[in-house]
């Protein structure tokens, strides 16, 4: 009980700070509050992969940030990398684990890193500058569905959903992420101005992809601590874990609903 109260009391914290950065945060302190969140996931994901060194993590964090500010000029191009990457992620969630050896080649872990931390702070910053509305929408909508599975899961999980890659996550937790997190995007989608009710029911089943996006990321992060035989990637956030914890389910689904947005045109 301890444990879920320190659960709610962290994404409380962490639901006042989305409502009030994305809203009245003007675009550059965003970024920058977004850019301190995706250095500390990537600082965990060094730790994650055993580089210890202070002098390569520095090296490293300098190629990191340089990437942040390059790869806005070739956004398109970096969202189809980003699509195609997890498409391949959702392949290797089905590999033995003797067969996942080649994910602990250090230079490979961390052009996976790349490939996921980068996309997200673009696609972040990209969406803040479009539409706020649309922004926080996938923010509640992701958050919605992460508390519901684990509250759902914890009490009434009974069947694996892939227990090869997390043993705790559960069918049912799923079915609670997926009602949960749909009714709370619906609730977004309603304060969107001029909907028809047909671009209303485009927006709910649009709800259910990203969820199950969201669940990609959370698997694939489970994935990489599963082979780097780790329980959690910190222990910054209280109840949650670490920053990459409480980031992996909007890794694939920032940039994918990025390009959904653009190539679809759903900003209103």
């Amino acid at each position: 009980m301890n444990k879920h109260l320190t659960r709610i009391k962290t994404g409380l914290f962490l639901a006042v700070l989305a409502i009030v950065s994305v809203f009245y945060f003007p675009d550059v302190v965003f970024a920058t509050m977004c850019l301190l969140i995706v250095t500390a996931a990537f600082w965990e994901w060094l730790t994650l992969i055993h580089i210890k060194q202070w002098a390569y993590r520095m090296v490293l964090l300098v190629v990191f940030w340089a990437l942040l500010w390059m790869l806005p000029n070739y956004l398109m191009l970096m969202l189809h990398v980003s699509l195609v990457w997890w498409c391949v992620a959702l392949l290797l969630l089905f590999f033995p684990k003797r067969h996942l050896t080649f994910l602990h080649n250090k230079i490979l872990a961390l052009l996976i890193a790349f490939v996921v931390l980068v996309p997200t702070w673009v696609s972040v910053v990209t969406l803040h500058e479009h539409n706020r509305l649309v922004l926080f929408y996938l923010i509640m909508l992701v958050s919605f569905a992460d508390t519901g599975a684990y509250f759902v899961g914890s009490r009434y999980g009974r069947h694996p959903l892939l227990p090869s890659v997390s043993p705790k996550k559960s069918f049912e937790g799923l079915l609670g992420g997926l009602v949960i997190g749909t009714l709370a995007g619906l609730l977004e989608v309603l304060f969107m101005p001029n909907l028809s009710w047909q671009q209303i029911l485009f927006w709910t089943l649009l709800s259910v992809v990203l969820i199950l996006l969201s669940v990609l990321g959370d698997l694939f992060e489970s994935l990489m601590k599963r082979v780097y035989d780790a329980k959690d990637s910190g222990s910054f956030l209280p109840g949650h874990g670490g920053v990459l914890d409480r980031l992996d389910s909007q890794t694939p689904t920032l940039p994918i609903f990025l390009f959904l947005c653009l190539t679809l045109h759903l900003f209103y």
